[in-house]
């Protein structure tokens, strides 16, 4: 699944790596904004990436 040529909107559900251990977390997409590198609110060498949306079927899976 190509993320970037799916559209992502606020108040979708996502899964995303947590923890330091990564084990995946579904949470739900509160903003989106766009920064600069130099003017982003968290170090992005630390910035974790959205896995892929949220579907219902991912709850079956565990």
């Amino acid at each position: 699944m190509d993320l970037l040529a799916e559209a992502q909107r606020e108040g979708d559900l996502v899964v995303v790596p947590a923890g330091p251990d990564n084990h995946e977390a579904v949470v739900r997409i509160e903003t989106i904004e766009y920064h600069s590198e130099d003017e982003a609110p968290f170090p992005v060498d630390k910035t974790k990436h959205i896995l892929r949306k949220y579907e219902e079927d991912d709850d079956e899976e565990e």
